[in-house]
C-alpha cells in the first residue's frame, strides 16, 4: 500500500512540475530575464526525475540509480542558477553541474551502485546543500520589498529540512537498506513535503517575478530614465508634501543647472551630453544624505531638497556640490569634458508655499547664471 500510494504521489508531483515547465516557459517566452530559462528547464529536469522514480524499478541497475537522482541533483542545481540569475549574481558552472556529474562518476563504479546507504545518503546531502543555498539566495536579498521572496525562502527551507531527515536516516539506516528508495512512513512524507514545496515554490516563483515588474514600472513612472534620479513629477509631488510639513523641520531647495550644456552637445553630440547628466546625476547622489531628494526635472536642469541642515550648512552642501563637478573631468570618446554647474538655493525654516518657493529658487539660478556662472546664489526663506 506505501508503495502504491508513494507512486501515485511521485506521478502527481511530476506532473504539477511539468506543468509549471510549460506555464514558465510561456510566461518566459520573448522576455530577456534568464531566470525564466532556468526555471522552466530546472522544472522540466526535476519532472522527469521524479516520473523516472516511478519506473526505475524496470531499468538497469546503473541507469535506474543514475538517472533519477541525477536529474533531482541537477534540478536542484538550476533551481539555485534561477535564483542567482534573478538576484543578478554571477553563477558558478561548478555548482550547478559538479555535483550531478560527481554523482555520474560515482556510478561508473559498480561497488558504489550497490551500497544503497551511501547512494542514499550522498544524493540527500546534495539535494539539502542546493536547497539551502537556493532558500539564502531568494531571502538575502528581502530588503526590496519584494514579499513572494519569504515565500520561496520558506518553501526551500521546507524541503532542505526532508532532505536533511533522510540523511540521518541514511546515516542511521545506510548498513541495512536493500533499496536506493526506502518505501516507508518516511518517505510518504517526504513527497507530501515536496507536494507542497513543488506548489509553493511555483506559485512564489511567479509571485516574486510578478512583483518585480510592478516595482519596475512604478519606478519608471517616477524616475528618469537618463540617470536614475526622481523626474519632474515625483519631486514635485514629494516637495509638495514637504511644504506642507509642519513648522520647525528645516530643508533647503536647491535648483542646479549645466553651464553651456547646448555648447557641449554642439561640439561633442548629444551622446556625449548624456554622458555628462549621466556622471552630474552620480555625483549629486553620491553627495546626497539620507532623506534627502534629488531629481532630474529638465533637460540640463537638476533639484534638490536638503532635509534637516541650517541655512549655513545647506550652502556649505550645494558649494561642494558645484566644487565636485567642477573638479570632475568627463572623458567621452576619447575626448576631455569639462563641466559646471550654477545653483540657485533656498532655505525654509518650515513649512512653505510651493509655488513661492519654487519661483524663488528659480530666480537665484538664474542670478547665479547672470553673475558668472560656476557659483550659487543662496537665500534664506
Amino acid at each position: 500500500m506505501i508503495q502504491l500510494i508513494g507512486q501515485v504521489i511521485f506521478g502527481v508531483n511530476a506532473t504539477m512540475l511539468l506543468v509549471f515547465a510549460a506555464v514558465y516557459f510561456v510566461a518566459g517566452h520573448g522576455r530577456k530575464e534568464r531566470y525564466w530559462r532556468s526555471w522552466w528547464v530546472s522544472s522540466l529536469i526535476l519532472g522527469l526525475g521524479l516520473a523516472s522514480f516511478v519506473v526505475r524499478d524496470s531499468l538497469p541497475l546503473g541507469l535506474g540509480v543514475f538517472l533519477p537522482n541525477g536529474l533531482l541533483i541537477l534540478g536542484f542545481g538550476l533551481r539555485w542558477r534561477a535564483a542567482r540569475e534573478f538576484s543578478g549574481r554571477p553563477v558558478m558552472r561548478s555548482v550547478v553541474f559538479g555535483p550531478a556529474s560527481l554523482f555520474l562518476l560515482l556510478c561508473l563504479l559498480p561497488p558504489f551502485l550497490s551500497t544503497y546507504g551511501l547512494v542514499y545518503t550522498l544524493v540527500n546531502i546534495a539535494l539539502t546543500t542546493l536547497a539551502v543555498l537556493t532558500a539564502w539566495e531568494f531571502f538575502r536579498d528581502h530588503e526590496d520589498r519584494l514579499w513572494s521572496r519569504y515565500g520561496l525562502a520558506f518553501a526551500y527551507g521546507l524541503i532542505s529540512l526532508s532532505f536533511g531527515l533522510r540523511v540521518v536516516q541514511g546515516l542511521v539506516e545506510g548498513g541495512s537498506m536493500v533499496n536506493a528508495v526506502p518505501r516507508d512512513l518516511a518517505l510518504l512524507a517526504h513527497l507530501i513535503v515536496s507536494t507542497i514545496y513543488i506548489a509553493a515554490s511555483g506559485a512564489f516563483a511567479l509571485s516574486l517575478a510578478y512583483e518585480r515588474n510592478a516595482a519596475d514600472l512604478r519606478k519608471a513612472a517616477s524616475h528618469d530614465f537618463l540617470t536614475g534620479l526622481l523626474n519632474r513629477g515625483a519631486f514635485e509631488q514629494k516637495l509638495r508634501s514637504r511644504c506642507v510639513a509642519s513648522a520647525g523641520e528645516p530643508f533647503a531647495l536647491a535648483l542646479l543647472d549645466i553651464d553651456h550644456f547646448k555648447a557641449i552637445n554642439d561640439q561633442h553630440g548629444h551622446a556625449a551630453g548624456d554622458a555628462v547628466l549621466r556622471t552630474c546625476a552620480s555625483i549629486f547622489r553620491d553627495h546626497a544624505h539620507e532623506g534627502d531628494l534629488v531629481a532630474r526635472i529638465g533637460g540640463e536642469e537638476f533639484a534638490l531638497v536638503l532635509n534637516g541642515p541650517c541655512a549655513k550648512a545647506a550652502e556649505r552642501r550645494v558649494s561642494q556640490l558645484i566644487e565636485a563637478i567642477g573638479r570632475c573631468t568627463m572623458g567621452y570618446a576619447g575626448r576631455t569634458i569639462r563641466v559646471t554647474v550654477s545653483a540657485g538655493m533656498l532655505h525654509c525654516d518650515g513649512a512653505a508655499d510651493f509655488d513661492t518657493l519654487v519661483a524663488r529658487a528659480d530666480q537665484l539660478l538664474y542670478t547665479a547664471k547672470s553673475n558668472g556662472r560656476n557659483r550659487a546664489e543662496v537665500l534664506a526663506a
